[in-house]
C-alpha cells in the first residue's frame, strides 16, 4: 500500500511517502465478506521493497526514511541496498537516490515477518529543482515488493506483492505580487511618509 501525504508537492520541498507491507484482504468476522488494509496471517520472509522515483512522471529523489512495525515507531532507518537485490523477479538495480531498494539482506525487520505484523516505512523524497518539473504536472508513484512464505512445507521465494500505487500528486508553486503605495504624492525635507508593501501569494503552493 502507498499513501500521499496531499494532492500537491512544491519543487525544493520534501514530502514523505507511506509504504505499508502487507496489507492484504481478509474475511471480516462478522457479517461476511472482505475488507482490505489488514495484516498477513501467515509468517512472510525475505521481504524487499523497490521504488522507482525514475518512473513517477516527475524528477525527485530520496532523501531518506524512518520505519515502525505496527504502529510503533523504530530507532534508526532502513537500511537502503544498491546494485541489484538479491530475491525479487524483475531486472532491477538500486541506485540509493531514485532508484530506492529495501532488503531483507541488510535489514533485520524485513527479513523475517511474524503472522499479524505490518511494516510502515515512511520514506521522504523531494522534487528536483529542473525544468521538467513545471506546475500542473501530476505525477504517481509505485512500489514494488516481493517475499517468501512456505506453503505446507515448501518455501517459496520470491513471489510478487501487489503493488502499492500512490494517488495522483500535482506540482505546485507559489506566486509572489507585491504592490507599494505612498502616503503622500510629494515629500519636503524633514516630513514624514508612510509606505505600505502590499505582498500576496497568488500561486498555488505556500
Amino acid at each position: 500500500k502507498k499513501q500521499a501525504p496531499g494532492p500537491t508537492a512544491t519543487v525544493g520541498v520534501p514530502f514523505t511517502y507511506t509504504l505499508t507491507i502487507p496489507v492484504m484482504w481478509q474475511p471480516i468476522a462478522t457479517g461476511g465478506g472482505t475488507e482490505f488494509d489488514q495484516p498477513s496471517p501467515n509468517t512472510l520472509s525475505n521481504a524487499t521493497i523497490y521504488d522507482d522515483l525514475t518512473a513517477i512522471g516527475a524528477s525527485a529523489t530520496y532523501q531518506g526514511n524512518t520505519y515502525s512495525i505496527n504502529g510503533v515507531p523504530q530507532p534508526g532507518s532502513l537500511a537502503l541496498w544498491t546494485g541489484a537485490p538479491p530475491n525479487v523477479s524483475d531486472p532491477i538495480v538500486g541506485d540509493g537516490t531514485k532508484r530506492i531498494v529495501f532488503s531483507y539482506a541488510n535489514n533485520p525487520a524485513l527479513a523475517n515477518i511474524p503472522a499479524g505484523t505490518r511494516i510502515q516505512v515512511q520514506m521522504t523524497v523531494v522534487l528536483d529543482d529542473v525544468p521538467s518539473n513545471i506546475p500542473g504536472k501530476t505525477f504517481t508513484n509505485t512500489a514494488k515488493w516481493w517475499f517468501g512464505r512456505v506453503v505446507g512445507d515448501v518455501a517459496y521465494e520470491p513471489l510478487p506483492g501487489e503493488s502499492g500505487v500512490s494517488p495522483p500528486m500535482t506540482i505546485v508553486e507559489p506566486g509572489l505580487t507585491l504592490q507599494k503605495a505612498g502616503s503622500q504624492s510629494n515629500l519636503n525635507v524633514g516630513t514624514e511618509a508612510t509606505f505600505r508593501l502590499d505582498v500576496q501569494n497568488t500561486g498555488g503552493g505556500d
